[in-house]
């Protein structure tokens, strides 16, 4: 799944090389919908492996020990794949330093993975408070999904990791399309979740800087 999310992002990034090139061609959103459809699964197959259903149905399962929280399961499955493709870009190159473009399409897709497994990951396993409506993934244990929920919901291991890990994934400079990103998955987990009003200060605040940035065509360093 990391690695379909990773050749998906990849060819995103040529294509709108592409497009410069052709300005009147209209770009298909098909990666969106692809990266959002893998970041589910992977957030699902997550879940499955930290939280296994026990015999007693009204139990909440405590998590396998040797399967990390969620969030850092997620994206140690798409470093897993950074690792191997730098690896293998860099052999393509005959032991020669990749091409900027190169780099950047690597880095491109890297966070746009990890973006879209950190947005999909609330849609796909929590519920709205105080709902408790038939769950959209019903062949997942309810009570696997009430252990997950209650991580999720937990500073340390919820939206404020999921933030710092977006910013991370940037190398904190961001352009247009990051910080769109980084509002789009906080508005993600703002469904569900109560929003700290730090968070709300560094996710709008900084996209409201990055905007700024834009209009004066310079790039914006994230503090």
């Amino acid at each position: 799944l990391s690695v379909a999310m990773y050749v998906a992002a990849f060819r995103d990034f040529e294509e709108q090389q592409q497009q410069q090139n052709q300005q009147d061609e209209a770009r298909s959103p098909w990666a969106n919908a692809v990266l959002a459809e893998l970041g589910s699964a992977l957030s699902v197959t997550m879940l499955r492996l930290r939280y296994r259903p026990t015999t007693d149905k009204q139990a909440t399962p405590s998590p396998d020990p040797s399967c990390p929280p969620l969030i850092d399961a997620l994206v140690h499955a798409i470093n897993v794949v950074k690792d191997s493709a730098a690896a293998y870009l860099t052999n393509q190159q005959a032991g020669n330093e990749m091409p900027s473009l190169l780099q950047d399409a690597h880095h491109y897709a890297i966070h746009r993975s990890i973006a879209a497994c950190l947005t999909s990951l609330p849609e796909t396993v929590l519920l709205p408070p105080g709902q408790d409506y038939v769950h959209r993934i019903p062949s997942v244990d309810r009570g696997s999904l009430r252990a997950a929920s209650m991580e999720l919901r937990c500073n340390e291991t919820g939206m404020e990791k999921a933030m710092t890990v977006l910013i991370q994934s940037t190398g904190n400079v961001y352009d247009d399309s990051s910080a769109a990103r980084l509002l789009g998955m906080c508005e993600a987990w703002a469904r569900y979740v109560a929003v700290p009003i730090h968070v709300i200060d560094e996710s709008v605040g900084k996209v409201a800087v990055q905007f700024m940035h834009i209009a004066k065509g310079t790039p914006a360093m994230i503090q």
